[in-house]
């Protein structure tokens, strides 16, 4: 249950550092600081000059057009098969991504977020 409205997602536990050796502690480490430096000490994680949370949409589209830079700019990096803006996008794939993976490493179940916990 629920006891925060609209706060569904305010805690998610990571690993510190993934099986591809993503440094997700340090990484977060380096967002806190940024945020702290231009004066955010609370509110969404990803968020605009407002203090409002960014949306899907809008992540997805810079997300989309950065790996779309790597790939023109930066060769071998991303396959050039491969349509950054059809083959990628967030809606809901990190989480999933996560769960799987999680479940295929034998973590506890208790401890996965539930699937049926759809952004609204």
């Amino acid at each position: 249950m629920c006891w925060e409205l609209h706060q569904r997602y305010h805690l998610a536990p990571l690993a510190a550092v993934t099986g591809s050796n993503i440094q997700v502690r340090e990484w977060i480490r380096h967002l806190l600081e940024v945020q702290q430096e231009v004066g955010l000490t609370h509110g969404p994680a990803f968020g605009d000059r407002s203090g409002q949370r960014l949306t899907s949409r809008f992540i997805e589209s810079t997300l989309v057009e950065r790996l779309q830079l790597i790939k023109d700019t930066q060769q071998g990096i991303i396959p050039h098969e491969i349509d950054c803006y059809e083959d990628f996008g967030v809606s809901r794939s990190f989480r999933r991504g996560a769960t799987s993976t999680a479940r295929a490493q034998g973590v506890n179940p208790k401890l996965i977020l539930d699937q049926s916990m759809e952004e609204v």
